[in-house]
């Protein structure tokens, strides 16, 4: 999306049709519309599989999962891939230059099916839904959020060095609040490897006393957690007794479609809805550091960086956040995190299942889409 198509969608979204940098509530649809684009970004092709046909089809011979939606996914093994009504098997090697030859002379992705197991159920799904990995021809571990961690990471490790050894990183954000790191030796980025571990943080600074987390945000809207392993017993209890009805104003019904993707329906008038939110879920409390700083208990900076927000001097890294966050006592009532259903096509069902701030969930009837408040202490049906 160019910067003119980028404007014109930003201005379509705005009820007054007026683009505006200083209206927060005008900021935050912007906000919205690229960390779409980011997401649309992180989705293979059939041109990105064309430009390296032997990453794509080593990693379907060799038996191996593809990540879907994001790098954090759920796993996909292929059993076999239909291109225009021919069908090539994983257990077939043999036919990897065939089946190459066939990607290659392809000439819409929607003529390439791709059958497999998710969650143990056998699936079909298109291109679109593959995560494209750093070897599908991603960027490694990520996109702009992954470029912000190295912004920060370059800055500190550039101030070691222009410091002659250690130094103390003293992050100082706009309410003045400051988590201070003294005696920094180096600064890593954790790429995949932490969240693999279910733990938050994106960047380490390692200090003569061990190492510690920082869990790095992106200035505007951002999200806490994928709960669908945190919360499983509660998404199956939400997708059976949608299933039957037994949920206030919602049923879910096999997309005519896509029959294995469930869409959130209001029973009344029959329209989807796009997102229900879902209050007062005791787990949510039980779990609140795991959810918002993870079991390394990482240190939450809240900035999109810039070479301005570093000063170094005597020997201390001052660095100017948005917001920071020392620990569970640091978050504000609107940060509370909340449980959040979505529709997201490349999930299994085709439910999006996530913890977000409260601050960030539009609980109020809207013209942009339809939604459905649940309060947990009313619903007999998931408890």
């Amino acid at each position: 999306m160019g910067l003119e198509e980028l404007l014109l969608e930003w201005s379509y979204r705005c009820k007054d049709g007026i683009v505006d940098l200083d209206d927060p509530n005008k900021l935050s649809i912007l906000h919205e519309i690229i960390n779409e684009l980011e997401l649309e970004e992180s989705m293979l092709s059939l041109n990105s599989i064309k430009k390296r046909p032997g990453s794509f089809t080593n990693i379907f011979y060799d038996q191996k999962p593809f990540k879907l939606g994001t790098k954090d996914g759920d796993n996909f093994i292929a059993d076999y891939i239909v291109i225009d009504n021919e069908t090539f098997y994983s257990k077939d090697k043999e036919e990897k230059e065939n089946l190459e030859g066939a990607l290659a002379k392809a000439s819409n992705a929607r003529n390439v099916k791709i059958v497999g197991q998710l969650n143990g159920q056998e699936t079909t799904i298109n291109i679109s839904a593959i995560y494209k990995s750093a070897n599908l021809g991603g960027q490694e571990d990520g996109g702009r959020g992954v470029k912000n961690e190295k912004e920060l990471v370059d800055a500190i490790n550039s101030a070691i060095e222009q410091n002659g050894g250690p130094i103390d990183v003293k992050f100082v954000d706009k309410e003045d609040k400051v988590i201070l790191i003294p005696g920094v030796t180096q600064a890593k980025g954790m790429g995949t490897t932490g969240s693999k571990q279910g733990l938050k943080g994106d960047v380490t600074l390692v200090t003569a006393n061990g190492e510690q987390n920082l869990s790095v945000k992106k200035d505007g809207p951002y999200w806490w957690s994928s709960e669908r392993k945190n919360f499983a017993e509660l998404l199956n209890k939400f997708i059976e007794n949608g299933k039957e009805g037994n949920i206030p104003n919602l049923i879910l019904k096999p997309n005519p479609l896509q029959p294995k993707i469930l869409d959130m329906m209001d029973p009344k008038d029959g329209k989807r809805y796009g997102i229900v939110y879902l209050l007062n879920y005791p787990g949510v409390d039980a779990n609140l550091e795991k959810i918002t700083f993870g079991p390394d208990k990482a240190k939450i900076v809240q900035r999109s960086f810039s070479p301005s927000d570093y000063n170094l001097e005597n020997g201390v890294l001052t660095i100017q956040t948005t917001r920071n966050m020392n620990d569970v006592n640091d978050l504000k009532d609107s940060d509370k995190p909340i449980i959040t259903f979505a529709r997201h096509k490349n999930q299994s069902h085709g439910i999006d299942f996530r913890t977000i701030p409260l601050k960030q969930a539009k609980l109020e009837p809207s013209t942009k889409g339809k939604t459905l408040v649940l309060d947990y202490n009313k619903l007999q049906s998931l408890q």
